[in-house]
Parts: structure tokens; C-alpha cells; sequence
């Protein structure tokens, strides 16, 4: 049978309320969206922090023993017992009193390597992160610290620990991870068809189950340059203030972006049919005829639909109870490409049996 394709439907207009058929025109408008996308709470990656040895040594004394608690920029978390550091303090005294030794009858060449001698020790203490100021009450006082200090780089939280008392350190090994959490990253997960729509800089409001009612607004940071393959989706980074500490890492939220309005021929989203390939809508004529008509749709939101092409400003669109002309138009185009198919013709009513 070939392919028939839909014809006008023509309802009469006390049926039209009966069949629930609205009417609406077709406007020029700004359609605007909103993307609610859902992420989990992550630590800001640049305010994280690691601590780590630059000498081998012993826990001696460890002063933040839990991980999750709060520390303070210089407080002291954990004193280590370093035979190298020992060694290297007794080789900078020895330097010092070698230098003093001389005298000011000493040759030019000989302060000169006294100084060498003195300035190299100092450097050695200082690769190792120790202050110019405990170098300085070194030399003053002439008596070697059994310990090196490890202090907090910044405020924050302790998300990771290492280490525990009397513990054997090499150099290098991380000890904690702190983190600042006054401000915190929200990494949502963006469909492709809605990544286009997302910018840096734009406004965000995040909403958490933690805190019902409470919208807390951030601004978009980063969109990810890649996608995950599984998902289809890809990550867009809102970055939050979280001067109280209540948006805690690994609370899931609500992002919700508005994205840019688009501008063109807008229509209620129920009156354009998808079906397929197909995209259509059903016009009023002057006839009081429904014609279908193909369209070619784009952006949407919640309730509204942008029409790219087929469709005026003006013209005047069913909104409710399209399916039905669909199906009413399919049903006619249907019967009347049968009606002219060889073979289809009614048959003669058949004859009585003849008399003999």
C-alpha cells in the first residue's frame, strides 16, 4: 500500500468543546529555561593542602591524632625526632665556632671558607623547613633541638591522616591533607543537550536536604572540557562561600542555572506532536479546517516550545487535543489512499440462485 500522508480534519464547533480542542496564537517571545542539574560536594582543590617530611625521623610527639578536626594556620601538629636533622644542627654550631676561632688574624681565604662552611650548613637546615628564626636562636644559644616542629599551612579541616605516635616518617611520605572549606566546589552533572547552555560566571542556586527551604547562591567556575562515555554527561563545577562550614563534602545538592533566553516563533509544548522523525502541529485555517504541518522545533522549557521553522507569528495552533486530529487525519489520509488502489472497489451484492 503506498504511504499516505495526513490530510486536514475539519471538526464542526459544537464538537470542539466536546473533543476538549483549545486553540492558541502562535507569538514571538524569549523563551527562558531553567537547568537543574544534581552534584556532590567536594573540597575546593586549591585550598588543599599536603604535609609531608623533608627528613626521615620518628613521631616523637603527635598533636592532631584524629582526622576531621579543625586547625588553625601555624598551630603545631606533630614533632619528629630526626637523627639527620641532629647531625646537620651539630654541623652548623661546629661551623659557627670554627669561624669565631679564627680570629681577625685569619687570611682572607681562610673567613672566606669559614663563611663557605657556615652559609651551607644554614642552607641545609633551611631545604629542610626550618625557620630563619630557629636558625637564629641556633647560633645564640649553641643547643641542638632533638625535634623538628611540622606546623598547619593554612586553616581548615584534616581530611586525611597518616600518621601515628611513635611512627617511622620518610622523607617525603604525606602525613595530612588539610583542607580550607570556606569555600566548597559542587560538581554537577550536565546533560550534552544542556552544556551548550552553561557558562562561566553565571548564577547558580544550589539547594541541599540538609536545609530544607534554604537556597544558597554560587556562580558556575568551570565546565569540564570532557564527557563521560557511560553517562553522557559532563561535569560543571559551581564554586559556594561556606564561611560556617555547613556545606559539608559529600552532601548531594540541586543546582538550579538559568540559561540564556532564546528568541523565536514560541508555542505551548503540547501543541507540537513528536512522533518519529516527524514534528508537527495542526494550523486553524480560514475554513475552520485543522491542516497539519511540519515543523521544525527547538529550545523548550517546563511548558513552552521555540519553533524554528514552519510556523509565523500569528497563526493560530491547536494546544489540546492534537493527538486526536493526528489520529482522525492518519485515519482519513489512510482511507482515501485505499479508496484508489486496484482492487479495493466494493463488490457487487451477489444474485439470487436462477430458477430451472
Amino acid at each position: 500500500m503506498p504511504a499516505a500522508g495526513p490530510g486536514p480534519v475539519t471538526v464542526a464547533p459544537e464538537v470542539r468543546a466536546r473533543l476538549g480542542i483549545l486553540v492558541v496564537t502562535a507569538e514571538m517571545g524569549t523563551l527562558t529555561r531553567d537547568l537543574r542539574l544534581v552534584g556532590r560536594v567536594v573540597p575546593a582543590e586549591t585550598a588543599r593542602r599536603t604535609v609531608a617530611s623533608r627528613v626521615d625521623g620518628f613521631v616523637e610527639r603527635l598533636a592532631v591524632d584524629f582526622t576531621g578536626r579543625p586547625v588553625h594556620r601555624d598551630e603545631v601538629l606533630l614533632e619528629l625526632y630526626s637523627p639527620m636533622l641532629v647531625a646537620a644542627q651539630q654541623e652548623l654550631l661546629l661551623a659557627v665556632r670554627l669561624r669565631s676561632a679564627l680570629g681577625t688574624g685569619s687570611t682572607a681565604d681562610a673567613a672566606r671558607n669559614a663563611d663557605s662552611l657556615v652559609a651551607a650548613a644554614r642552607r641545609r637546615l633551611q631545604y629542610w623547613d626550618i625557620s630563619d628564626d630557629q636558625i637564629a636562636e641556633l647560633e645564640r644559644s649553641g643547643t641542638v633541638r632533638r625535634t623538628l616542629t611540622l606546623r598547619s599551612p593554612s586553616d581548615g579541616v584534616v581530611l586525611q591522616k597518616n600518621v601515628v605516635q611513635g611512627q617511622s616518617v620518610a622523607a617525603g611520605a604525606p602525613l595530612f591533607e588539610i583542607a580550607d572549606l570556606g569555600t566548597v566546589w559542587l560538581e554537577a552533572d550536565a546533560f550534552e543537550d544542556d552544556l551548550a547552555a552553561v557558562r562561566v560566571g553565571q548564577v547558580a542556586d544550589a539547594s541541599f536536604d540538609a536545609y530544607p527551604g534554604e537556597v544558597m547562591r554560587g556562580r558556575v567556575a568551570y565546565v569540564y572540557p570532557t564527557v563521560d562515555p557511560a553517562s553522557r554527561t559532563g561535569k560543571v563545577r559551581v564554586e559556594l562561600a561556606n564561611a560556617g562550614g555547613r556545606i559539608r563534602p559529600g552532601l548531594f545538592g540541586t543546582v538550579r542555572i538559568s540559561a540564556p533566553g532564546v528568541r523565536g516563533v514560541v508555542i505551548p509544548r503540547q501543541a507540537a506532536l513528536v512522533t518519529g522523525d516527524r514534528q508537527l502541529v495542526f494550523v486553524e485555517d480560514s475554513a475552520n479546517r485543522f491542516q497539519p504541518r511540519l515543523v521544525e522545533l527547538g529550545a523548550e522549557n517546563d511548558s513552552l516550545v521555540v519553533v524554528k521553522d514552519g510556523l509565523r507569528a500569528g497563526e493560530r495552533v491547536v494546544s489540546a487535543a492534537a493527538f486526536l486530529l493526528d489520529a482522525e487525519s492518519n485515519l482519513g489520509a489512510a482511507m482515501a489512499g485505499m479508496a484508489g488502489m486496484a482492487g479495493m472497489t466494493p463488490a457487487p451484492a451477489p444474485h439470487g440462485p436462477t430458477k430451472r
